[in-house]
């Protein structure tokens, strides 16, 4: 039997256990096809979303999803089920992802998405990404009289142990405490399309049946709005613990389902506000590290060293480095761009000038070995220095611009529209001049629509 074989039946194994499992995560729909269930979600999301299509304000985000629900049905498809194998574990672990693209729910997942993002991300203990930590670390003022040490924790299979209620109470929590510039109505609408994207995930997986699967339990992994919900969810669950205990800890952050904690308190209330997590929802287990002045989380390696904290770039065990090869045939610009992205990051995740250079060498051995010569090497290295971190590690903010000089016609492709541009004077000034600039410019592509600024 040859491995392509093997692989393949190891893959088909796992996608049973997974479909198939004691907890009841998917259920099989028998006798049912992949139209079926397609029409059964539209004729539900008309029923769920009835009261809404009354509101104004709601009518152009109907027309647009309607039109995308009706192409679905012309092209009927389910979710596919696809394994993401966690190699760096030991045994033959897997993460079954549902990619829900051009899926019925796809439009929905992603307005949910857009909508809640911004009140999600930027919660006080959420993790953007691990400069956020970055900045965050070299803020912290370490003092040889305090007794600090970090933990880290991992959420237990976040995404399909989160009860459909009890998400759904969280969510709710969350649009009163976080979204209070959201209208009653918008709120409202939030939660049915919430509850219908969570309850309507048909996963199709032909090796293990030619019936469609229903997801039951927690929410799919790939689909937009899962990483909102589950956020939400531990805001839920993490908010009254980290304020009861704000006196103890001089950090606590979070990256989804990975967590950090700098603790100065003691080895007893440190016991308490672990097992604390616990208690909020019982479907979801937080399994907690032993205090320690060492950490390894996301992609840093992190040290309580006499009065400073020390961290640089964590690579695990098992790490090839296994760059794109010099002779591989991608466009020459790209290798600098994706070398110099190396650099950065050896640059922004070293604490000191030793460890910096440390990594940089490490990085010139590894890319060496890859068939990279030594003078093209030094060339781009050299483009870096240690003078550059200071400015990497401020925040990219972007320049609003007062308004874009451009307007669109809605007629985009109209017979004679480019001899009527041609013939006009447009002076939206003269109709109200606190929305409207002096001289607009008339397009016919490539601008935003004229909805987008009267919003502002």
């Amino acid at each position: 039997m040859g491995p392509g074989i093997v692989s393949e039946s190891i893959e088909l194994q796992q996608k049973i256990l997974t479909l198939r499992d004691s907890a009841g995560t998917y259920k099989e729909i028998v006798g049912a096809s992949t139209m079926d269930v397609l029409q059964k979600t539209h004729q539900d999301f008309k029923h769920v979303t009835a009261e809404f299509r009354k509101i104004k304000g709601f009518q152009t985000l109907f027309r647009t999803l309607d039109k995308y629900h009706n192409n679905c049905l012309r092209e009927p498809k389910l979710c596919p089920l696809k394994l993401l194998y966690k190699v760096h574990k030991p045994g033959i672990n897997t993460r079954p992802i549902i990619d829900n693209t051009n899926y019925y729910t796809c439009q929905s997942s992603t307005f949910l998405h857009h909508l809640l993002g911004p009140a999600v991300f930027n919660n006080a203990h959420v993790l953007k990404d691990s400069l956020a930590l970055i900045r965050k670390l070299d803020k912290v003022n370490v003092s040889a009289n305090q007794n600090l040490r970090f933990a880290t924790f991992d959420v237990t299979a976040l995404y399909p142990s989160i009860d459909l209620e009890r998400g759904l109470n969280s969510l709710k929590w969350f649009l009163e405490t976080f979204c209070a510039e959201f209208q009653p109505e918008v709120k409202r609408l939030v939660l049915v399309l919430a509850r219908f994207v969570l309850t309507h995930c048909y996963i199709s997986c032909p090796e293990v049946s030619a019936n469609p699967f229903l997801q039951m339990i927690g929410t799919a992994m790939g689909t937009s709005f899962a990483v909102v919900y589950a956020n939400s969810h531990l805001i839920f669950v993490e908010t009254n613990i980290v304020y009861s205990f704000i006196a103890c800890y001089s950090l606590y952050d979070r990256f989804l389902d990975d967590g950090i904690c700098l603790w100065h308190g003691s080895d007893e209330d440190f016991q308490i506000f672990s097992q604390a997590f616990n208690t909020v929802d019982p479907s979801i287990k937080f399994i907690w590290s032993k205090l320690s002045k060492l950490a390894n989380y996301l992609d840093l390696s992190i040290e309580i060293s006499h009065d400073s904290i020390q961290y640089e770039v964590f690579s695990k065990p098992g790490n090839a480095y296994a760059y794109l090869p010099y002779g591989s045939f991608h466009v020459r610009n790209s290798f600098r761009a994706w070398i110099k992205a190396l650099l950065a990051t050896a640059l922004t995740h070293s604490s000191s000038y030793s460890r910096w250079s440390s990594r940089c060498q490490l990085l010139f051995t590894k890319l060496r070995q890859r068939g990279y010569s030594a003078s093209f090497l030094s060339s781009e290295f050299a483009k870096v220095s240690w003078g550059d971190r200071s400015k990497m590690l401020v925040p990219k903010i972007k320049n609003s611009v007062d308004f874009d000089n451009r307007c669109v016609w809605s007629c985009g492709h109209a017979p004679g529209l480019r001899e009527l541009f041609n013939n006009s004077n447009l002076n939206l000034s003269e109709i109200d001049a606190t929305i409207f600039p002096a001289q607009l410019c008339t397009v016919i592509k490539g601008a935003k629509r004229l909805s987008t600024y009267l919003q502002k």
